[in-house]
């Protein structure tokens, strides 16, 4: 019967490896797609969306502010 102590280290070496292999199986493709340009371009794909979403909300928060305001200047 092993003692908790030899468990506790054999458990941490096949974690340890486990995880390393794992990370190396994941890390490979992100690697060669963040170096290509399709990664830049879903950036840019992106960040165009959240702008005109952005956008969408100040032009309402705007015309709103506008309302407001006309109607305490009057």
């Amino acid at each position: 019967m092993k003692t908790f102590q030899q468990f506790k280290e054999e458990s941490e070496k096949k974690f340890k490896n486990t995880m390393k292999s794992t990370a190396k199986e994941l890390v490979s493709p992100f690697e060669k797609f963040a170096k290509s340009g399709r990664a830049q371009e879903i950036m840019q794909q992106g960040m165009g969306l959240l702008f005109n979403k952005i956008d969408k909300a100040v032009e309402g928060g705007n015309k709103k502010y506008n309302e407001f305001k006309n109607k305490v200047n009057k």
